[in-house]
């Protein structure tokens, strides 16, 4: 077409309504354009000024849903946010792929900012959150036009208009949030509506002030707009919303005919897709004894409506379908797409039916299809080291493995972990004692607890090739116990408590209102009996008002039990009721304390001239004399690993701990009533301690100079999750002196050395609940490792009728910190798994005990002729099996435990060696032997267990510590009391509290620290930092101030 000619203007057209274009060239020139998608349009549009004058048709001003400028055949590709160097400006250009063509296209959308994406309507379009105001609109992402509908608040049921309190939780739920079905309704397609999953179905339009749940008395598994209605599948029949004025939208029959006796929908995969203006109903089976059945249904709708078989499947085209998403693709995208074909590839499942090359095609084609969030990138140009955690990209290959292999057929499959699976420990050694120029190549592979068909199936996946992962290998597990809760149970848990009639009432009867009521997902632990056969948890919930602190405010005497399984309520209790304690004091946020305390203390800074002292190489950590490898694990958090200490004297890197991490934090509550008895919580084993590190707050959490390292984790869905800024790693020094003498005996001298204590710290910090735990590994010149756990946060407090000590006439079970408010006692035990290597891998665990004797004068016996009594020397205890390496350290008197290497020796004669030095926190567990609690965690009557290394023993608690039984872990391991002495021994320490709660305690806990040491003993020659230099002889200061006075 020509150009527009200089004589051309807009004043000399007539503007035309493109809804009503009649005959002629314009209308044949817009059908043309047309006639592939609108992208071309578009595109005609931008470079033809002629047309755009003359015939622009464009969007209305405010409507993202004009049905003229729909984007259905194409869908938004997620953004690869894990490629090293992408920012945010990266992330908002999206490509788009036509499902038609296979074209792609990249736009950049601005809108897409400080938002979260819950996905894609039927019609193409964006649904968006706002993160600042949870505003929920649809975007065009075509003509980048958005409409705004109600905030998301009211789509959940939660409120934002009395206090902010919830914005964290309610980030966290929308953070997560997919939609398993979107669209527009009505005959303008104003309507826009949301389905979330199970009985949630939610309908709004511009303008409005909250979201309009429909009434739902069934389950829906499929919903979508067809012809202006709302189409729904249960699991009886096709159902459709009836709206009528002023009432509250109801589902009602459409079409009811039964498939299978109405069996069908328990077991498959089902769909409603809208096949070239007919409603079809398609669905995969489960069943075992018609595996990989597939079927598809006409919708056929008036007075003799039914479901009629279709010959061909969708009709030359080919479904992908899931749990939240189905979607109709020409065989024109790609070669390896089968028409008539329903691909089931969604988070929940892949198709095992397929080829291999239709599989790739799928995932080429993205989690979008099926709306995920992370898509694999290529892999790194460096290769990982052995013990790196899981990348991104690796945790993505692991997913598609899982979902693709025929082992686990059963659906839904979520994902409860994804770790590691490290090498063996021969082979890592090996690595690392190799020529830095050509290590050892060694397998990347993971392990994969998932549950699915109501067992727990342990995998190993090989992801050594991230583009052709395989599954190692399977099993079952048979035992007791359950993993751990995920994330996305938790949430949609405490989303059942609000529309609970039963619960409902009791905040009612309570003066209550609803929307300021706030639960959380507890573990139930194990009280007899068989093993449990039913994963379930119990809601605890809270009235928050205008307070932060929920946790002070419990509603007391309310128990409810979720079936996670069913992720349904399966047991309500209102035993009675007690007075909510008052929401004022309670609050701990900034300006809502009250006014700045008087007299506070100057800040001061940790000042670096010549920068950090540290340097971190991928996961590999090199500071002073030290290097060692940080990584991360969902489970345990931070993990360190290949610690060696550099020996200058002797020249040579010298190896002390070959893997370390907290294996398990036990926290039982010492109230036996009904509402608090199960409260005996296992954090890392029932809820993960590396999923509750929040990022880190640079100069708070972290000082100016600290580094962040982020860390991946798989989501129940299996795909990546990348957590900012969960490890930081700074220098430290407070002033702290790590060796000085004065001298003044010398004539005419006075002779004095300092030396500063600067220490590397890494410090992670775990937010279970309402405690929050900073946990910091410590690294000192002198070659101590420090470990210490530093204890903040909130009380868990019970409501009570108490308002002073005088009316308490029985056992509260805690302490009155406020009126109506009973801080509970409780313990906590935080178990170290450290596999020491000291100077090798053989090593014996000694106890020096400290021994009385008289002195008897004799020299023979160890006495001497002079008015000395008596004094103490020194017994050798080297334990030869576990029961030896058992040790409560309250009990066992004075002395000193060791963990030496016999094949190693100094030029004395002494065995080099490591020391534990306790260092507060030695409180053992007091609960009776056959409790039920204690019976899930025996060890904790002693802090220190020496047991053989074993690869697959890592956890205290057990693998499966949610509803345990006591039947495996620590304990159980070390009944068969193997030998320990010159072997590859693993130190277990558990730091234990007895937490009596006072009222300092409240709102908010004054941080406790208590930690251990392992000290070097006879393991140098020398003092190792004898050489260090003096501060003084550098020009500056360590510690600088800002105060010139």
């Amino acid at each position: 077409m020509a150009a527009a000619s200089s004589s051309d203007s807009p004043q000399e057209c007539e503007w035309r309504d493109w809804a009503s274009l009649g005959a002629g060239p314009a209308v044949l020139i817009a059908e043309r354009a047309l006639a592939n998608d609108y992208v071309d349009f578009l595109r005609f549009r931008a470079t033809c000024r002629s047309w755009r004058e003359c015939a622009g048709a464009a969007p209305r001003p405010h409507d993202a849903m004009d049905p003229r400028f729909h984007a259905q055949r194409w869908i938004m590709l997620p953004p690869h946010h894990h490629t090293s160097g992408e920012d945010d400006r990266d992330r908002r250009r999206r490509w788009f792929l036509n499902v038609v063509t296979g074209g792609r296209i990249r736009l950049r959308l601005k809108s897409l900012r400080n938002c979260y994406v819950f996905g894609r309507t039927a019609e193409g379009l964006l649904v968006l959150c706002r993160k600042d105001t949870y505003i929920v609109q649809v975007l065009n992402p075509l003509t980048r036009q958005v409409a705004e509908l109600p905030d998301a608040s009211t789509l959940l049921g939660v409120s934002l208009s009395r206090s902010d309190w919830c914005r964290q939780y309610l980030g966290n739920v929308l953070s997560i949030l997919k939609l398993h079905g979107a669209g527009l309704v009505d005959d303008d397609s104003t309507t826009v509506m949301l389905y979330l999953g199970g009985f949630s179905l939610a309908i709004a339009k511009p303008g409005d002030e909250r979201w309009t749940h429909v009434s739902l008395h069934e389950k829906i598994f499929a919903a979508l707009p067809f012809e202006g209605r709302i189409y729904c599948v249960t699991r009886k029949n096709i159902s459709v919303v009836e709206t009528e004025a002023d009432l509250q939208p109801v589902l009602a029959v459409a079409v009811d005919d039964e498939l299978d006796s109405g069996e069908y929908l328990r077991d498959r995969t089902t769909c409603l897709v809208n096949n070239d203006g007919e409603l079809v109903l398609a669905y995969r089976a489960w069943t075992t004894d018609v595996p990989n059945a597939f079927g598809s249904y006409r919708v056929k709708f008036g007075a003799s409506s039914k479901l009629v078989p279709m010959a061909k499947m969708i009709n030359g085209q080919a479904l992908f379908t899931g749990t939240r998403r189905s979607l109709l693709v020409s065989t024109g995208v790609s070669r390896s797409i089968v028409a008539d074909t329903m691909y089931v590839c969604c988070k929940d499942d892949e198709s095992t039916a397929q080829s291999k090359m239709a599989l790739l095609a799928i995932v080429t084609l993205g989690a979008l299809l099926l709306n995920t969030t992370t898509a694999a990138t290529a892999a790194s140009s460096r290769r990982p080291h052995p013990l790196d955690p899981l990348s991104a990209a690796e945790i993505t290959a692991v997913r598609a493995a899982v979902l693709a292999s025929p082992l686990v057929p059963a659906r839904p499959l979520r994902f409860h972990y994804v770790g590691l699976d490290e090498p063996d420990k021969p082979d890592v050694l090996a690595y690392a004692n190799a020529s830095a120029a050509s290590p050892p190549p060694l397998p990347r592979r993971a392990v994969v607890i998932a549950r699915a068909g109501g067992e727990s199936h342990e995998l190993v996946v090989d992801v050594t090739d991230a583009s052709s992962s395989t599954v190692l290998s399977h099993a079952v597990h048979r035992g007791a116990g359950f993993p751990a809760l995920t994330l996305e149970e938790q949430f949609t848990a405490l989303a059942l408590a609000p529309a609970y009639r039963p619960f409902a009432d009791a905040v009612r009867r309570r003066g209550v209102r609803m929307d300021d009521v706030v639960c959380s997902a507890l573990p139930v632990g194990w009280f007899g009996g068989a093993a449990p056969r039913r994963r379930v948890a119990k809601l605890q919930c809270f009235v928050a008002g205008d307070t932060a602190n929920y946790y002070a405010r419990p509603i007391e005497g309310v128990t409810m039990v979720v079936d996670l399984e069913r992720m349904a309520i399966v047991g309500f209790r209102d035993r009675v009721a007690y007075p909510v304690p008052k929401a004022e004091g309670t609050d701990y946020r900034t300006g809502k304390t009250g006014p700045p305390l008087p007299g506070q203390p100057a800040p001061g800074v940790f000042v670096q001239p010549e920068g950090r002292g540290f340097h971190i190489d991928g996961h590999v950590v090199r500071w002073a004399n030290w290097e060692f490898h940080l990584g991360f694990d969902i489970r345990a958090g931070t993990v360190i690993s290949l610690a060696t200490v550099n020996d200058a004297d002797a020249g040579l890197r010298r190896r002390v701990l070959y893997r370390g991490f907290v294996s398990e934090i036990f926290v039982p509550y010492m109230d036996p009533t009904e509402e608090w008895y199960y409260r005996t919580f296992l954090d890392a084993g029932e809820t993960h301690l590396g999923l509750w590190a929040y990022p880190l707050q640079p100069g708070s959490d972290c000082p100016a100079n600290a580094a962040y390292l982020d860390g991946y984790y798989a989501d129940q869905d299996g795909n990546p999750v990348k957590g900012g800024k969960m490890i930081c790693v700074f220098e430290r020094y407070a002033g702290d002196v790590a060796w000085r003498h004065t001298e003044s005996g010398l004539p005419g001298q006075l002779v004095t050395e300092v030396r500063p204590d600067v220490s590397l710290v890494v410090r992670m910090v775990v937010s279970a609940g309402n405690y929050d735990y900073i946990l910091d590994w410590e690294f000192k010149t002198s070659g101590s490792m420090k470990f210490v756990a530093s204890l903040t946060g909130l009380l868990e407090v019970k409501a009570t009728t108490y308002t002073h000590t005088d009316e308490i006439t029985a056992d509260a079970h805690g302490t009155l910190v406020s009126e109506n408010t009973l801080a509970i006692y409780h313990d906590h035990f935080i178990t170290y798994h450290l596999d020491l290597d000291i100077d090798g891998t053989n090593n014996s665990f000694v106890k020096n005990v400290v021994t009385a004797k008289r002195n008897t004068g004799d020299p023979s016996t160890g006495g001497a002729d002079t008015p000395r009594r008596s004094y103490w020397t020194v017994r050798r205890e080297v334990a030869e099996t576990e029961a030896d390496g058992q040790v409560n350290v309250v009990d066992a008197g004075p002395g000193d435990l060791l963990f030496v290497n016999p094949g190693k020796k100094t030029r004395m004669g002494n065995e080099v060696g490591y020391r534990l030095i306790p260092s507060g926190a030695t409180a053992a567990s007091v609960l009776a032997d056959d409790d039920y609690p204690q019976r899930r965690v025996s060890y904790t009557k002693k802090q220190v267990w020496v047991t053989p290394y074993n690869k697959s023993e890592k956890w205290a608690a057990g693998l499966y510590a949610d509803e345990s039984t006591g039947d495996d872990g620590l304990a159980v391991w070390s009944r068969t009391n193997r030998g320990i002495r010159d072997e590859d021994i693993v130190l277990w320490y558990t730091l234990g509290l007895h937490h009596i709660p006072y009222q300092e305690d409240f709102p908010v806990m004054p941080t406790l620290s208590a930690g251990f040491e392992l000290r070097p003993s006879n393991f140098f020659e020398r003092n190792p930092i004898l050489r260090a230099s003096s501060p003084g002889r550098h020009g500056h200061s360590v510690n600088c101030s800002c105060d010139a006075r």
